[in-house]
């Protein structure tokens, strides 16, 4: 993140984008006819490092009123990085690819 953007705590909509034809816009929400309908308020990214080939953050979403932090944990490689999400007891697997 820190190469990529110059800091750790890039708003989420800058690194999440919604792209379809010439359309760019932030992944944190967008008129519902494009298909992106926010349904979870984000904050900046927290406790953000990057050793090696590693980065590591978390954010804390808002579902409604009820906060969750989400850890994510990820591996850089070239372009891309493949990162797990943890929230509860839940887990997900994303890969980011610079574009």
């Amino acid at each position: 993140m820190e190469k990529e953007y110059g800091k750790l705590n890039v708003p989420w909509g800058d690194v999440l984008r919604f792209r379809r034809g010439n359309v760019d816009l932030p992944g944190n929400g967008a008129p519902s006819q494009l298909g992106a309908i926010r349904t979870v308020g984000v904050s900046a990214f927290k406790d953000g490092k990057v050793e090696g080939d590693t980065v590591t953050f978390n954010i804390t979403a808002d579902f409604g009123g009820n906060a969750m932090t989400i850890k994510y944990t990820g591996k850089i490689n070239g372009n891309e990085i493949k990162l797990k999400s943890e929230a509860g007891e839940n887990t997900f697997d994303w890969t980011a690819k610079k574009q």
